[in-house]
């Protein structure tokens, strides 16, 4: 199975105040949501999220930054900071370059942040056999 990694471009209320977009990754959508919300005074989102392999998100992230860095905006703080208009750029690029990728709804979007990694491990637990063999536990354990 291959592994999958995450390249987004996030808002929140103050990156909105300079006209900016955060351009990042992650192999985690839903850790790095958590901790944006401890981060951010007002909850921000992921404005545009790109599913690719995990092994090639890094480079995949480079070649961004590189193609769009008359866009990039630095003052005294991150290097992550875009203007907003690379959002219509971004989607183009990787296709004409063949990069695999999936652009993610806003609703995979949010399954993706919502779901627990228990609730994947709950997915595929065979829930009759479990039951099945708690039941005979049960049993040989009777007095």
């Amino acid at each position: 199975m291959v592994k999958s990694g995450y390249i987004y471009l996030r808002s929140n209320h103050a990156y909105d105040m300079d006209d900016l977009y955060l351009l990042g990754s992650t192999d985690s959508l839903r850790r790095r949501d958590l901790l944006f919300m401890r981060q951010d005074l007002r909850k921000g989102k992921f404005v545009l999220v790109f599913e690719v392999k995990l092994k090639q998100m890094d480079i995949i992230k480079n070649l961004i930054y590189n193609k769009f860095k008359n866009l990039n905006r630095r003052a005294d703080g991150g290097s992550d900071f875009f203007n907003k208009k690379i959002i219509d750029f971004i989607e183009q690029f990787l296709n004409e370059y063949n990069i695999k990728q999936k652009k993610l709804s806003d609703e995979e979007i949010e399954n993706v942040i919502q779901t627990s990694p228990f609730q994947n491990i709950f997915q595929k637990i065979d829930k009759k056999k479990l039951i099945n063999l708690l039941l005979q536990k049960e049993i040989s354990h009777e007095p």
